[in-house]
């Protein structure tokens, strides 16, 4: 094997993780190859710098505002490949094109990137630009997900031996290898009571280093809580990083350094972890492996969202790590370690197998004697592009309007139903109602003295105006839902205003009275469509519960929430028996449970209830 003269490392910017990967690949470099130059590139950075901006604020704020949309939106991942290859395929794309002129200045003799970005451009040079230079993904995850895998690269370094069926199953064409942890060396195994002496550090104490990271992400102050409030012999320390709120938090609670010792942004943790008897943290990043590298008993209490549940259910599944998914879970699990010498001593040879016959070194050697075949690709024809960006776009623009939707919906100023104790339902119907549909609902409901809220389309509306009319005066709400008769979906972004305007004006036509409430049968509301309403004056509605009615007969029947409106959602080819099947039975169930059935009017407190 040839020393290679300059090595290209691809990271970026996105917590500490990725960097820190850099800095220990960098590390073992420089010392199997003395005089190899190693540069780094920022993948997002080289995209723009309002990009890297971008990716780091949203990123960010989903952590510690919004763990439910970035939950969303990784699970949307792998739900969708599809379209998330061809995300993958715009983003490598642009990052590879920019790539290229670093590359061709440097003249690396091989690249490694730490970050899923870098390694798809990597990949799109390697299949579009004919790259002919070894390649390799170090992986800062435990758990691989779509973007950090690409068929293109030479060679993907995963964590552990269960991860390499999931990269495969991805697309990873070359080969795939259990590497060595991406850590300095200064993380390795330290003298316990050198390290307190140095540190300040109890002796005689159990000592728990919590850590959420660069970014102090997580729900520390419960896992600090559980720990401070167990036995006295316990120890917290507790590395805050960059999170000035969550550093002045811990120190609200005003414990004696004995018990509770805070820190913010740290340079010498592996001394801390030197310290320590067990390391909890979330694992969302390269902390978990460097406790495993210290030789320290790691636990992942309330992991965050996204890969860091992915990582703590691939490390728990391979018995490297202990999931505590409570506070009681946690407090359980660090008493037993400071009490239970087999257990400790269990937790610790699984950190001490982890790292057996690893080194990052090996791996790098493994890199440098790889030499691909890569023949030069063909050039595409300019329809082929053409038609490839138009397909992206559109699948861009699909997932943009779906994660909007979800936003819209579940943060719309909206009428959602009333506080559990009142012990009110509203019942809804909703859908592609015909005149007879509504009339069966009428006779039904008068029979029964049942408060109905009818949603009507637009069509319906105008085509049977005495009909509208006469609900009115028999006293049941009506309210204005979309246009089309026979649509239960979405109308589209550019009809929105147009759509509701039309429904809106065809009901007060029909009755005399302007409608205060809108809502759509699909029970969700996109961007575009709270702009229209907000325009138009109308509250919207979302339904809690619904029951949908297809020509396959009545759906499920929830069982009922105190305060929810439920909705009977009509589809096309609904029967009538169906439908009065369905009312019937949400009445009866209504009943049964001391549930009293009014208006949306009243449940969402806009009138009294008569």
């Amino acid at each position: 094997m040839v020393q290679p003269e300059r090595v290209l490392i691809v990271s970026a910017n996105m917590g500490d993780g990725h960097n820190a990967a850099a800095d220990a690949l960098t590390e073992s470099i420089e010392r199997i190859w003395p005089g190899c130059e190693t540069r780094r590139i920022d993948s997002l950075r080289l995209m723009g710098r309002w990009i890297s901006w971008l990716f780091r604020s949203v990123y960010a704020f989903e952590l510690h505002h919004a763990p439910w949309l970035y939950q969303y939106l990784y699970d949307a991942l792998w739900k969708h490949l599809r379209v998330a290859a061809i995300e993958k395929r715009i983003v490598a794309s642009w990052c590879g094109r920019r790539l290229a002129k670093r590359i061709k200045a440097f003249a690396p003799d091989l690249i490694i990137s730490t970050y899923p970005i870098g390694s798809g451009a990597l990949d799109w040079l390697r299949r579009y630009r004919g790259m002919a230079i070894p390649t390799a993904t170090v992986m800062a995850d435990y758990a691989p997900h779509p973007f950090w895998i690409y068929p293109g690269i030479d060679v993907h370094f995963v964590a552990h031996d269960v991860v390499i069926p999931e990269a495969v199953a991805l697309g990873a064409t070359g080969d795939v290898r259990a590497g060595a942890p991406p850590v300095r060396s200064v993380f390795g195994p330290k003298d316990r009571v050198a390290s307190r002496w140095a540190l300040g550090l109890r002796q005689d104490a159990f000592i728990a280093l919590v850590t959420g990271g660069g970014w102090g992400v997580g729900t520390l102050p419960d896992a600090v809580r559980v720990l401070t409030s167990g036995s006295p012999s316990i120890q917290v320390v507790a590395v805050c990083g960059h999170n000035q709120n969550l550093l002045r938090t811990l120190q609200g609670f005003s414990l004696p350094a004995e018990r509770l010792v805070t820190l913010g942004f740290v340079d010498n943790m592996p001394e801390l972890m030197g310290a320590a008897d067990v390391v909890v943290t979330n694992a969302g990043g390269v902390t978990a492996v460097e406790a495993l590298a210290a030789h320290r008993p790691l636990l992942l209490f309330d992991p965050i969202a996204g890969h860091g549940i992915a990582n703590a259910d691939l490390m728990e599944k391979a018995g490297v790590a202990v999931l505590c998914r409570t506070p009681a879970e946690l407090g359980e699990s660090v008493e037993r370690l400071a009490t239970d010498e087999t257990y400790e001593a269990r937790l610790r040879k699984a950190a001490v197998d982890h790292m057996a016959g690893k080194s990052l070194e090996d791996d790098l050697s493994f890199l440098a004697s790889l030499h691909p075949e890569v023949r030069i690709p063909r050039a595409r024809t300019a329809l082929r592009r053409v038609a490839t960006t138009g397909i992206a776009a559109v699948l861009a623009f699909l997932l943009i309007a779906q994660v909007a939707t979800f936003g819209a919906t579940r943060f719309a100023h909206a009428a959602r139903g009333a506080p559990a104790s009142t012990h009110k339902i509203a019942i809804v119907v909703a859908g592609a109602l015909d005149a007879r549909q509504i009339q069966a609902v009428e006779r039904e409901a008068l029979s029964q003295h049942l408060a109905v809220t009818f949603f009507l389309q637009g069509e319906a509306a105008a085509a049977s105006p005495d009909l509208a009319r006469r609900l009115v005066k028999e006293g049941f709400e009506v309210e204005a839902s979309t246009w089309h008769r026979w649509s239960d979906r979405l109308a589209p972004p550019w009809a929105m205003g147009s759509d509701y305007r039309k429904s809106r004006d065809a009901l007060r036509r029909a009755t005399g009275v302007n409608a205060s409430y809108v809502a759509q049968p699909c029970g969700r509301f996109s961007l575009p469509s709270l702009v229209a309403t907000n325009h138009l004056h109308l509250r919207r509605v979302v339904f809690a519960q619904q029951v949908a009615l297809t020509s396959e007969g009545e759906g499920k029947i929830p069982d009922l929430r105190s305060g929810a409106i439920v909705a009977l959602v009509v589809r096309r080819g609904a029967s009538i028996d169906a439908l009065l099947k369905a009312l019937d039975d949400v009445a009866g169930q209504a009943r049964s449970d001391s549930l009293r059935m009014v208006t949306i009017a009243v449940i969402d407190g806009a009138r009294a209830e008569a």
